[in-house]
């Protein structure tokens, strides 16, 4: 990382922008930043911090406070490069804060008001990385590998930071090491990515142990067993199938013989409901008869009914018409009286009121005039009175005004007398300066000869303690020896009576597991052999149950079988017989006999015409039957023998096979073996881990000792060194404060003299004095400008005033001659319009005179418009009336010819009257209707009667009784639901059987991945194992501490001319190694101030040469503090350890505002300090 350019606005002193080119600062790989206490130098690192990392460390990481009390916001950009020198990825961080006030709290706040991260890499096309703090943040940790501590610790070392990485131990350094070394790879992450790795692991074993689980129940006897039952059910199906065919094939025969039956059944009830209608359907038929006749009388009806109607409405209407001709021929007449009335009125009244309009118009012209010049004549008025009041106020002011100038001049003459009395000689004024330095001077000396006595105090009492110190931890350190000495006896005796170690443990754990294991495998196999036992048990029972019903079944079936042959014998010999009658029926008296050729036939066989035949025949078919089903019955118990049999074999053996695995192994023997292995595992492990504990106390309280006597030993040389610079220092403060003592006496001579020439007693009170005349004599001269100012500013203003009041009086006057002319002209104008309207408004005149005639007109033509329409009205009235009644004399002709020709009509078809024909008519829907429904039910009937003949046709005499179909349906639904049941379970145990031996062959598979699995596992533990605790991480770091150390060490001796180098305990802590005090190693926190810059200054330009993090190598560091404390001698060589960097490519920025460094470096970034009120600080380079 190389700074290239920082901007600075309204951060703590500095108000105006200003800007840092490191590029110039840092050409020559050494530069120092100088200027006076205060003037903002550490604020140049606070904003390079704050742009980075939002917050200022050295203020504890707040922000209030930070931004200038003359602004409200305070902004920062910096720029810097990352990368190989020369090839450098260009950035920039800019953030901007804003300070706000809580006006209930009283409190000021500072926020973050933006912050932004570009990359500048392609400077015409800037990109924005990051917006918003907690992002820009993350962002810059993430480009420079560093937070805002590490930053502060190892490059940019802010006043009290300096010497924090010197001391630090423990964690908090080696966090930071890990940080700045990039070993969190090998640390967090890499323990974590292992972490990860066999968590993933774990969960693969466990996922494939929990898939083992789902395949226990897979096993070699468990496929037997599906195998067998896979061909008892094969066996079973095809025994059903043979039945349900026999009985499938009657119950075709027999079910279209029972749809014939019911469907004939159907027929015959709907024949029942159509007999049932023949007498409605008569009546139907006879009202379609006279509906019909009816329907031709009917339009002669409708078209007499219309003639009366139309008859009758012209009557109305005539009756209505002559009314309205009465009532109008009365209302013609008024109004023909009032249309002459108003015409009369209107000529006589409208011409006088056209005249007295025009007069009106001439009044509103006059009206308007004088109102015009009446607001003339009070805007006059109205200017008039203000100019009066004006010019009244502007004399006032003016007599005010030259009374001001006449006390501002009495004023300035006593502000000059007063300026002649306070002055004072410049001889008397060098004479009292130099009193008063020589007093100031002597007062310091003073001070200081107190501060030397005070120290060399301090020193003698430091020299007291530090002798009683050596001499108490000498004491101290022969106590803790011999109690060292003890603990080393106590150990060598635990070493000797070790009971054991975690391995015997582990090796009884894993004994304890396989006897557990040998127990639970024992339990299972026994309770398995229970269980079988039981199990055979009942198959025994049952296999002798079934074996029973099998043999009867047998007799059963034999006796059938012998029942089914003797019917066949009868129905052979009856076969015979029927033969003989045949034979015999066909003999004629006379012929010869087929048989024996006699031609006389004394005693012919009687032929029992087939009914003894036929019994024979049916019994024998039910004997078949039966004797089937025992056959099918006979098999199915045989079968199920089978399946018993082979049960019983296969457990049998399963038992067998059991009694050898037990082999007279007791359950409880082994109880009591694994009981005592387990009291003897935990009477070990309490052994081991007491010893352990012993072990572990007696090293810590070795370490704990060797510590304290290594400490103590380190302290003891520190105090004798201390003893022994605190004794040179009493001398070198001794010979100081005698010199103080004879510039003290020197100074005050000089002052008694000094006093003496001028008269006075106290310098100082005498100089406070003259300053305060001279502050005084500043005032009244600024008094006295003031003054003079004031004059000429009051004597332009009364000149002004009295230009206004001369201009004021002129127009004053004007405006009164143009009133009294306006006031003539208004007097005439209003006698003229009295004439006119007299004491009434001519616009209300105008329009009510306007109103009046119009009122005429409008009545006029309302009354002219009424009139005309009356009498157009009337005529078409009396018009409407003759035609009407000719109308109606045609229309009752016509009505009486039609009324004739429909009597006639109504008297030919028998009907009586109107009523009647109205009773039977029907409309042509209705008697459609009612047609259609007499057809449906004459082709209903003849397609029923044609339905149960074609029926009894089939049927030719065959028929089922109710009963046998239902037994016929029972029987096949058995068989089908049985054969349906096989069929499915033989598809399930094929399914079974198959997905068994798939996944036979999946465990199997499994097995095979665990075994690799565990194998995994098991490395990944061991390499868990490794990285735990940090361990590997904190050997690499170490030997980063360790190069680190050397690198610092070899710094530190060229600072010091081999004195000091620098080491690291056993702990990893930092000492100093003093070679010109016999090589006595110190502790860091007992340094003086003085080693411990030179300490911090070689370890910091060590680690700051060695920290490489990602992309981010830093090629610089800042410097805040140290140089002060420096002899001359020291500095010098700090500053030519500096100078040599510059060949090492990194650049060191210094902070100081020692003279001597300023002189020993070429480029200085010069600091000004602020002018309250005027200005912040500002900053150049030289």
């Amino acid at each position: 990382m190389k700074p290239l350019l920082l901007k600075i606005k309204g951060l703590n002193s500095f108000i105006e922008e200003q800007h840092i080119d490191f590029n110039r600062l840092s050409e020559g790989g050494l530069f120092g930043i100088f200027g006076p206490t205060g003037s903002g130098k550490s604020t140049i690192l606070d904003g390079i911090t704050l742009a980075l990392y939002g917050k200022i460390p050295r203020a504890g990481g707040q922000l209030n406070g930070i931004v200038n009390t003359q602004t409200d916001t305070a902004q920062v950009i910096f720029k810097f490069g990352l990368g190989a020198s020369g090839q450098y990825s260009i950035y920039q961080v800019q953030r901007t804060y804003k300070r706000t006030f809580n006006s209930k709290t009283g409190h000021e706040r500072v926020s973050t008001k933006a912050a932004s991260l570009y990359d500048l890499s392609e400077p015409d096309n800037p990109k924005v990385l990051y917006e918003g703090q907690r992002e820009v943040n993350a962002g810059i940790e993430e480009l420079i590998g560093l937070n805002a501590e590490d930053f502060t610790r190892s490059v940019v070392l802010p006043q009290g930071s300096f010497s924090e990485f010197l001391q630090m131990t423990g964690g908090d350094r080696g966090q930071m090491l890990e940080r700045i070394f990039a070993l969190e790879e090998y640390g967090e992450k890499m323990s974590a990515r292992i972490k990860r790795l066999k968590d993933s692991q774990y969960l693969q074993v466990a996922q494939m142990e929990s898939l083992l689980s789902a395949y226990a129940d897979v096993s070699e006897d468990t496929m037997t067993e599906q195998r067998s039952q896979l061909e008892r059910l094969k066996a079973d199906c095809l025994l059903t199938e043979y039945l349900w065919r026999d009985v499938e094939a009657k119950f075709q025969k027999y079910k279209l013989i029972w749809e014939w039956q019911e469907e004939l059944e159907t027929y015959r009830q709907q024949a029942d409901e159509l007999n049932l209608q023949k007498e409605k359907i008569n009546e139907w038929q006879a009202q379609i008869d006279r509906a019909e006749q009816a329907a031709q009388i009917k339009p002669l009806l409708n078209r007499l009914e219309q003639r009366e109607f139309e008859a009758a409405e012209r009557n109305k209407k005539l009756l209505v018409l002559n009314r309205q001709v009465t009532e109008l021929d009365e209302q013609l007449m008024n109004t023909r009286q009032d249309w002459e009335k108003a015409c009369q009125k209107r000529d006589l009244e409208v011409p006088r009121g056209r005249e007295k309009i025009l007069q009106l118009k001439r009044g509103i012209k006059i009206a308007e005039e004088i109102k015009q010049i009446q607001n003339e004549y009070d805007e006059l008025r109205r200017q008039y009175q203000t100019f009066s009041q004006t010019l009244t106020e502007l004399k006032k002011d003016l007599e005010q005004k030259q009374n001001e100038i006449t006390a501002r001049l009495e004023l300035s003459n006593g502000c000059r007398k007063k300026l002649e009395e306070l002055k004072i000689s410049p001889h008397i004024r060098e004479k009292l300066n130099h009193a008063y330095e020589e007093e100031r001077q002597l007062q310091q000396e003073s001070r200081k000869q107190e501060e030397l006595q005070q120290y060399i105090n301090q020193l003698n009492t430091g020299l007291r303690a530090g002798q009683l110190k050596i001499k108490t931890l000498t004491e101290q350190h022969q106590l803790k020896k011999a109690v060292l000495d003890e603990l080393f006896v106590k150990k060598r005796n635990l070493e000797e009576n070790c009971p054991g170690c975690q391995e015997d443990l582990l090796n009884w754990q894993q004994k304890n597991n396989q006897l557990q294991q040998e127990i639970d495998t024992l339990a299972a196999w026994q309770q398995e052999k229970k269980t079988l036992q039981e199990s055979l048990a009942k198959l025994y029972a049952k296999k002798t149950s079934l074996s029973e019903r099998f043999s009867q079944e047998q007799g059963e079936l034999k006796s059938q079988e012998t029942l089914r042959q003797e019917y066949q014998q009868l129905i052979g010999q009856n076969r015979e017989k029927n033969l003989a009658a045949v034979l015999a029926k066909k003999l004629c008296p006379g012929e010869a006999c087929p048989v024996c050729g006699s031609t006389s036939h004394p005693a012919p066989v009687q032929a029992d015409e087939g009914r003894e035949m036929e019994a024979l025949t049916q019994k024998h078919l039910l004997l078949d039957k039966q004797v089937a089903e025992q056959q099918a019955l006979v098999r199915q118990i045989e079968l199920e023998l089978r399946d018993l049999s082979a049960k019983v074999v296969y457990q049998e053996q399963t038992l067998a096979a059991l009694d050898e695995r037990i082999d007279g192994r007791q359950l409880a023997d082994l109880q009591v073996q694994a009981q005592k292995n387990l009291d003897y595992f935990r009477e070990l492990k309490s052994a081991i881990n007491s010893w352990e504990n012993q072990q572990k106390n007696t090293d810590d309280q070795i370490n704990e000792l060797k510590d304290q006597l290594s400490r103590w030993n380190t302290e003891v040389a520190a105090l004798k060194t201390a003893q022994q610079k605190d004794c040179e220092n009493l001398a070198k403060q001794e010979s100081l404060q005698e010199q103080s003592r004879l510039r003290l006496q020197t100074s005050q001579e000089r002052l008694n003299l000094l006093c003496t020439e001028l008269g006075i007693q106290q310098a100082e009170e005498e100089y406070l004095q003259v300053l305060q005349n001279d502050r005084q004599a500043e005032n009244l001269e600024s008094q006295l400008k003031v003054q003079q100012t004031e004059l000429s500013r009051l004597e332009t203003e009364r000149l002004s005033l009295q230009e206004e009041v001369n201009r004021l009086d002129l127009s004053r006057t004007e405006i009164t001659t143009r009133g009294q002319e306006k006031n003539q002209l208004l007097k005439q104008l209003q006698a003229e319009l009295k004439t006119i309207c007299g004491e009434e408004d001519p616009k209300t005149a105008l329009a009510d005179q306007e109103k009046i005639i119009t009122d005429i007109e409008n009545n006029y033509q309302k009354i002219n418009s009424s009139f005309e329409y009356q009498k157009e009205l009337y005529t078409e009235l009396k018009q409407q009336h003759s035609n009407l009644k000719g109308d109606l004399r045609s229309l009752r002709k016509v009505l009486e010819q039609e009324r004739i020709e429909f009597e006639q009509a109504l008297s030919q078809n028998g009907f009586a009257d109107r009523v009647e024909l109205s009773k039977f008519y029907r409309d042509e829907y209705a008697i459609n209707q009612l047609r259609q429904s007499v057809q449906e039910y004459n082709a209903d009937l003849a397609l029923n009667v044609a339905h149960i003949q074609r029926i009894e046709q089939k049927l030719s005499g065959f028929s089922i009784s109710t009963e046998d179909w239902q037994k016929l349906q029972l029987r096949r639904e058995e068989l089908q639901g049985r054969r349906e049941d096989l069929k499915n379970r033989l598809i399930l145990q094929e399914a079974t059987y198959n997905e068994a031996e798939k996944r036979w062959s999946v465990r199997q598979e499994l097995h095979r991945k665990k075994d690799d699995l565990d194998h995994e596992y098991g490395l990944i533990t061991d390499l868990e194992n490794i990285f735990k605790g940090k361990r590997f991480i904190e050997y690499i770091a170490r030997i980063q501490l360790d190069y680190i150390s050397r690198e610092a060490s070899v710094k530190l001796k060229d600072i010091t001319r081999g004195r000091y180098a620098l080491e690291l305990s056993a702990e990893g802590n930092f000492i100093v190694r003093d070679d010109y005090n016999g090589g006595v190693r110190r502790a860091t926190h007992t340094l003086s101030g003085g080693e411990t810059f030179l300490t911090s200054l070689a370890l910091a330009l060590a680690l700051s040469s060695h920290i490489q993090m990602g992309r981010a190598s830093l090629e610089f560091f800042f410097l805040d503090e140290g140089f002060g404390t420096l002899d001359a001698e020291t500095l010098e060589i700090v500053v030519d350890a500096l100078e040599n960097l510059r060949s090492e490519k990194l650049t060191v920025g210094v902070i100081s505002h020692v003279e001597e460094l300023k002189q020993r470096v070429a480029r200085r970034l010069i600091v000004t300090q602020a002018v309250p009120g005027v200005s912040g600080s500002t900053v150049f380079i030289e």
